[in-house]
């Protein structure tokens, strides 16, 4: 199957005619950065980290509800988890001790939210969580 290129306001047989704003949507939508969310990806990095080094299985996480004492993690692979964050990131999380009787997804929200804080309302690039945009 051959793939015919957009041709702006003008009608070239077998093209489809665009409009230039259009092409350029287009053009972006194809060739920009993964608009992921940062939270999808912070969740990804902290979900392959508990999974790898603290052993807690994948299946775990498609519940929704998933709290984070349900990963029945001890403390040390609750402070090596944050530490890996902090390391990253290059800044101390406030307090942790609250994500242990929090929602798994608003324990990743939560920290989403001070490395907001930390880099003043900005957030990192993708390529700093280590986690490949999808593509």
């Amino acid at each position: 199957m051959r793939i015919v290129p957009p041709v702006a306001g003008r009608e070239v047989p077998g093209r489809p005619r665009f409009a230039k704003a259009e092409i350029r949507l287009l053009a972006f939508q194809r060739f920009a950065p993964s608009t992921e969310p940062l939270t999808s990806m912070l969740e990804s990095l902290i979900r392959n980290h508990l999974i790898r080094h603290a052993h807690v299985d994948a299946s775990k996480f498609d519940n929704p509800d998933l709290r984070v004492a349900d990963l029945a993690l001890d403390s040390l692979a609750l402070v090596e988890m944050l530490f890996e964050i902090e390391e990253r990131f290059g800044f101390q999380l406030s307090d942790p001790m609250p994500f242990q009787t929090m929602r798994f997804d608003h324990m990743v929200a939560a920290i989403e939210s001070e490395l907001r804080a930390h880099n003043g309302g900005e957030l990192p690039q993708a390529d700093a969580l280590g986690v490949t945009a999808r593509g």
